[in-house]
């Protein structure tokens, strides 16, 4: 009997990530909304994964794992993230200085990514622990739209929501193709 409970590892979730994140306009889509939405990427991608395998999951879940890990990057990934951005336009640095502080900066910034996405992943397993995929009849999960529909909720920029909608479809399109590709390859696995 196959288990329709969702189980996700921290070490999963961090490679697949990276797989997804790597697809043409995902980078792009994600970095617009983390700065435009306060998106945070790392529930971003976790959401999309959890589309992908057709999750069962409320907007209450939603909110909670942005909250905590919200709390986590505005104490921590966000100020470095900020300072590696800062040394962009420093002009009081040698350029060999700013470049090999920007390489060392986003190496630390990719440990605190890591650990967001612990804490989601642990997050997700105390909220939720008996999360299951949806059944075969029933329609496709939208995680992803409901936290970006969270997000835009909060902005007061009508054109912002507007130009989010098109990276939203962007990005849509991109996992589309991606969910097609998954599909693919879990059917050669079988």
């Amino acid at each position: 009997m196959v288990s329709d409970r969702v189980n996700i590892t921290v070490q999963a979730y961090w490679q697949q990530s990276i797989a997804l994140y790597q697809q043409e306009g995902v980078q792009q889509a994600c970095l617009y909304m983390q700065d435009a939405l306060n998106a945070n990427v790392n529930l971003l991608l976790l959401l999309t994964l959890l589309d992908q395998q057709k999750v069962n999951a409320n907007t209450r879940l939603i909110q909670a794992l942005h909250h905590k890990v919200n709390h986590f990057g505005s104490e921590h990934t966000q100020p470095l993230r900020q300072l590696r951005r800062q040394l962009t336009i420093s002009r009081n640095l040698s350029s060999t200085t700013r470049a090999q502080l920007k390489k060392q900066l986003l190496q630390s910034e990719l440990l605190l990514e890591q650990q967001e996405q612990a804490l989601l992943i642990e997050s997700l397993n105390t909220l939720a622990p008996d999360l299951t995929m949806l059944a075969p009849n029933q329609s496709q999960s939208a995680l992803v739209e409901n936290y970006l529909t969270l997000l835009a909720e909060q902005q007061t920029n009508p054109a912002l929501v507007q130009t989010t909608d098109g990276l939203y479809l962007q990005y849509l399109d991109c996992l589309k193709q991606l969910a097609t590709i998954g599909s693919k390859h879990n059917e050669d696995k079988n």
